[in-house]
């Protein structure tokens, strides 16, 4: 099944993403939410043991971006709120206020 549709001779539109893509993000995701700062440990990992496996498919890979970032560069961001362009995403604000909201 074709993860995309084409029209004439258009760009491709994205539709949905192939199962096996979406599993391996899950995965990477769930790797990289394993972080050497506790906080971040904590913070994350709880976040998507909740919440990684009913994001939608364009989620998933900005906040795996997001989690490719240096451990203290992302707690600057997350004690703050604000990410830098091009992480200040709708992943960034869902992540942020998981935790805040608890």
């Amino acid at each position: 099944m074709p993860a995309f549709l084409k029209i004439r001779n258009e760009a491709p539109i994205v539709l949905f993403m192939d199962s096996a893509k979406r599993q391996l993000l899950i995965k990477e995701i769930k790797f990289r939410g394993r972080r050497g700062m506790k906080e971040l440990d904590l913070w994350i990992g709880d976040y998507i043991a909740v919440h990684v496996d009913g994001l939608a498919d364009e989620e998933l890979e900005p906040l795996r971006d997001l989690l490719l970032t240096p451990e203290q560069i992302l707690w600057g961001w997350l004690e703050k709120g604000e990410a830098d362009a091009p992480f200040n995403t709708p992943a960034f604000t869902k992540l942020y206020e998981s935790r805040r909201g608890s």
